[in-house]
């Protein structure tokens, strides 16, 4: 991975001093062999922060965060199918697709941490068998960047906090898919609510915008893209 970096960091730098769309092309080719992002650390059922005395099982509950980051670390979020699918099968309230073209841009090392699950306390209330707390630990600041449908990048704001950590609350619902006669009902751990705004990790960004530069025309989109494609390569 840190070879795939080191070639992208090189590739990039060179196609913003020839800005021509033949480098374009290469960069390209040369990104969309690139490894989905993983956590530096398989922690996906590590638990970490629950009630004293209590035992979280091995449960699909952190699976539910860990395939929904990895669907960011891929891309798959930021396209209507993509987002779509993750609303539906990973929240318990899906939402239509309503994207005006931005997204969120969070931090390639993350992982999932298994905090709370039945019998556990959050916020005064005992967990039930049908809920669970996980967390993800990324080490960016408290809050994302941000990429507009023109291309344009918001940093994320400077932090000093280095290990951040995001929770989700998981409830065990039943999937709304038809089945067949006498079939029991899928059930499946879901986000409780609905779905945020799309969001991707920095190499995902980095190729979503090569991607749209290679596709416009506008100039003024093609600039903002080669000032964006310098500071995410940053935050590598």
């Amino acid at each position: 991975m840190r070879q795939t970096v080191t070639a992208l960091r090189s590739n990039l730098k060179a196609w913003l001093r020839a800005r021509n769309r033949y480098a374009v092309m290469w960069i390209l080719l040369a990104t969309c062999a690139l490894p989905v992002a993983l956590p530096r650390a398989s922690s996906a059922r590590q638990r970490s922060n629950g009630a004293q005395g209590s035992k979280c099982p091995t449960s699909s509950a952190s699976d539910t965060i860990y395939e929904l980051w990895n669907m960011a670390a891929s891309g798959r979020l930021l396209n209507r199918r993509g987002w779509e699918f993750a609303a539906r099968y990973y929240f318990s309230k899906p939402s239509p697709w309503s994207s005006d073209g931005s997204f969120q841009v969070v931090t390639d090392y993350w992982t999932v941490t298994y905090d709370r699950c039945a019998g556990d306390t959050l916020l005064g209330k005992v967990l039930g068998d049908d809920e669970a707390v996980v967390s993800v630990i990324s080490h960016w600041g408290r809050k994302p960047g941000l990429i507009d449908s023109e291309l344009r990048f918001t940093p994320p704001p400077q932090s000093s906090v280095y290990e951040t950590g995001i929770g989700y609350h998981l409830v065990l619902t039943t999937l709304d898919v038809s089945t067949s006669p006498g079939e029991t009902p899928q059930k499946r751990w879901r986000i409780q609510g609905p779905p945020p705004p799309p969001f991707a990790t920095v190499t995902a960004a980095i190729r979503y915008v090569l991607e749209r530069r290679a596709e416009t025309k506008d100039p003024m989109v093609r600039k903002n893209a080669d000032e964006t494609l310098a500071q995410l390569l940053k935050l590598h």
